[in-house]
C-alpha cells in the first residue's frame, strides 16, 4: 500500500518523500495549493463566537477531503485485484487547538471513522498553527444575511431521498423549524439541491428552513478520485452542524 504525505496549512516536507501533495486554506488565489472553503447563507447570529476547535475541524475535513479528490486509488483496470484501491494518508495539519487534537483517544477516534467508512488508512500529526484563521473568514456575509433564525434542528441535507424525507417529516410532520446543512461538490448537485429546497419552501410555512450550502474545492482543479467512498462530506457537515448547534442552544 502506497503511502501519500499530505502537508496543510503552508507546511513543507522536512525530507524527500515520494508522493506529497500540498494543501492550504489560506494560500494566495492562483496557488496550486490554495483549498476554497465557503460556507454561504448564514446569519452573523449563527456565526458569533464560533470556538477554535469547531474552527479547526472545518479545515481539517476541507483537507481530508481534497486530498481523496485528487489522489487516486491504483489505475482504471484495477490490476492485481485492486491492491491499490486501499490508500494510506500520512497528514500533517497546524491546528488552533493542539491539545485537543494531540489527545490520543480523540486522534484514535478520528482515525478509525475514517478508515472504517473509506477502507483507507489515516495517521495525524498535528501542529500548533501560526495563522489563526477565523470561521468568518469563509462566511461571505452581506447586511441582508444579518438576519435571526430560530431554529429546532439541524439537519444534514444532501438532497438525496433520505434527506429530504427527514427534512419534510421534521418540517409537514413535527412542525418544527430546521437549519439544512448541504455540501456542494459540484454545480449540478447545487442545481439540485436548490430546487429541492424551493419545493419544500412553496409547501411549508414561512420561516420554516434555514440552507447552509457548503463548498470545498481546489480551484479550477480536476480531480482524479470520484469513488466519493470517503466520509469527509459528512465529517464537514457534521462541523457546520456543530457550529450551528453551540450559537442555536
Amino acid at each position: 500500500m502506497r503511502e501519500h504525505f499530505v502537508f496543510c496549512g503552508g507546511l513543507i516536507a522536512s525530507r524527500n518523500k515520494s508522493a506529497i501533495l500540498h494543501l492550504d486554506v489560506n494560500a494566495p488565489t492562483g496557488s496550486p495549493s490554495r483549498i476554497n472553503l465557503r460556507i454561504d447563507h448564514i446569519s452573523r447570529r449563527l456565526a458569533d463566537n464560533i470556538p477554535d476547535l469547531l474552527t479547526d475541524m472545518l479545515e481539517v475535513a476541507a483537507y481530508v477531503y481534497c486530498a481523496d479528490q485528487f489522489t487516486g486509488r491504483g489505475t482504471s483496470q484495477m490490476t492485481e485485484m485492486g491492491a491499490e484501491w486501499r490508500r494510506r494518508f500520512r497528514f500533517n495539519i497546524p491546528v488552533r487547538c493542539l491539545s485537543v487534537w494531540k489527545n490520543p483517544s480523540i486522534l484514535d477516534a478520528l482515525c478509525d471513522t475514517l478508515s472504517f467508512l473509506s477502507e483507507d488508512e489515516y495517521a495525524f500529526e498535528f501542529v500548533e498553527s501560526a495563522k489563526l484563521q477565523p470561521l468568518q473568514s469563509y462566511i461571505p456575509f452581506d447586511d441582508s444575511m444579518d438576519q435571526s433564525f430560530e431554529l429546532d434542528e439541524v439537519v444534514l441535507f444532501s438532497g438525496g431521498l433520505d434527506s429530504l424525507a427527514g427534512a419534510i417529516d421534521a418540517i409537514m410532520g413535527a412542525g418544527k423549524r430546521l437549519a439544512l446543512v448541504s455540501h456542494q461538490s459540484s454545480t449540478m448537485v447545487a442545481s439540485k439541491q436548490h430546487g429541492l429546497l424551493a419545493a419544500l419552501r412553496d409547501r411549508t410555512p414561512p420561516g420554516s428552513l434555514f440552507h447552509i450550502p457548503v463548498v470545498i474545492n481546489k480551484g479550477h482543479s480536476e480531480a482524479v478520485e470520484f469513488t466519493q467512498r470517503n466520509p469527509v462530506i459528512h465529517v464537514c457537515d457534521v462541523g457546520i452542524y456543530r457550529c450551528s448547534h453551540v450559537r442555536s442552544r
